[in-house]
């Protein structure tokens, strides 16, 4: 597991080693397009769901990014998808063709 990765880069995704089955990509439990806004529409000089707090260390559609540098370092591993921003990606992404996605979203309690 990588906590915030470097996504400037597919280094930190090759440091995992080749993964047997997929890569699980998740961006984490807020969507990268609303943290770094505040309830009143301002950019936030903080990030509690950071270490250190230190703000804009998530790329926008963190769930493309890391994906994308997963696939950079493995090109034909499979890599899944799953967490807040998993619908709206998968949804978008597989209607066009574009790219090997597959979505994973926990049933509806």
């Amino acid at each position: 597991m990588i906590e915030q990765p470097d996504w400037h880069s597919a280094e930190p995704f090759r440091a995992l080693g080749r993964p047997n089955l997929f890569f699980g990509v998740a961006a984490g439990n807020m969507d990268s397009m609303i943290n770094p806004y505040t309830a009143d529409r301002k950019i936030r000089i903080d990030d509690t769901y950071t270490p250190g707090g230190v703000a804009g260390r998530r790329p926008d559609r963190a769930t493309l990014v890391y994906t994308q540098r997963c696939q950079e370092a493995y090109k034909d591993v499979l890599a899944i998808i799953g967490g807040i921003e998993a619908s709206r990606v998968a949804s978008s992404t597989t209607t066009t063709g574009r790219g090997r996605f597959a979505a994973a979203s926990w049933p509806a309690s």
